[in-house]
């Protein structure tokens, strides 16, 4: 389970990022709602969904480092 948390937070941040493509913010009529338009954001960039992954990687291998050293540690 621990390892699909990554996973869920890639997915939920490009989930939001998709509706910002289709300007989720307007569609609900919250465009003039500073606070709906800084937790959903207004603006898609690709980047963000390369920046994401970036994170998510670095994120699975940092744990399986730490995970395989702990285990090491353990051994000795």
């Amino acid at each position: 389970m621990r390892n699909l948390l990554p996973l869920a937070f890639l997915f939920f941040a490009c989930f939001i990022e998709f509706l910002q493509y289709f300007h989720i913010v307007e569609v609900l009529g919250l465009g003039d709602n500073k606070v709906a338009t800084v937790i959903i954001g207004s603006k898609f960039n690709t980047l963000d969904i390369v920046m994401y992954l970036m994170g998510t990687i670095a994120v699975i291998v940092t744990e399986k480092f730490l995970k395989s050293r702990a285990t090491t540690m353990v051994d000795r």
